[in-house]
């Protein structure tokens, strides 16, 4: 049913674990917009567990999926706003105003407009919320800095979502410059 199992293992590994721990206050705490812009929802159609995922890092095409699985697609950006907020409220209840940094993937290589669209809106969704949260930093690059990745077999290198190491780059200076991390040498 997976083409991928590390993807699998790490569900599965997300799932145990209790990220609210008041007892283990993290210096910062990093989101990123490529979940919510590409992942579907999927439910088994017997055991009813739920597990989100890329459509493409399943087998879809397998007997076993289309017996065992139901694809509920593409969360609704509607709802975002409202699923992310209770999420920043709960990092906000856990361990006080701990800067949140939210990194938006770049959308310039997509040439699907439903995931430019969508990359826009949460976007959108993150600035509106960033007002109310004065801890939440949305962090987005110049398209002039976005590129193809260099590296990796040719498929790998014609993915929207896998950058040149300047993208990568731009991002840590763009979180560098906020000054809220304390680093040390």
């Amino acid at each position: 049913m997976f083409n991928r199992y590390d993807i699998l293992v790490n569900s599965i590994y997300m799932q145990k674990q209790n990220f609210f721990d008041k007892n283990i206050r993290p210096k910062a705490i990093f989101f990123d917009s490529f979940s919510e812009l590409t992942d579907q929802k999927f439910t088994h159609k017997k055991h009813y567990f739920s597990f989100y995922s890329n459509f493409s890092d399943l087998n879809s095409d397998s007997n076993s999926f289309k017996k065992n699985i139901t694809s509920h697609g593409l969360l609704e950006v509607e709802k975002l706003e409202k699923y992310y907020r209770l999420v920043f409220e709960k990092c906000a209840d856990t361990w006080g105003f701990v800067p949140i940094i939210f990194i938006h993937f770049p959308s310039k290589l997509e040439t699907r407009e439903q995931f430019k669209q969508r990359a826009n809106s949460i976007k959108k969704t993150i600035e509106k919320l960033s007002a109310e949260f004065c801890n939440l930093y949305s962090i987005a690059i110049d398209d002039d800095f976005v590129d193809f990745a260099k590296i990796g077999n040719e498929e790998y290198r014609k993915l929207p979502y896998h950058y040149h190491n300047e993208t990568y780059e731009e991002f840590v200076r763009k979180i560098r410059e906020l000054g809220v991390l304390n680093e040390t040498k």
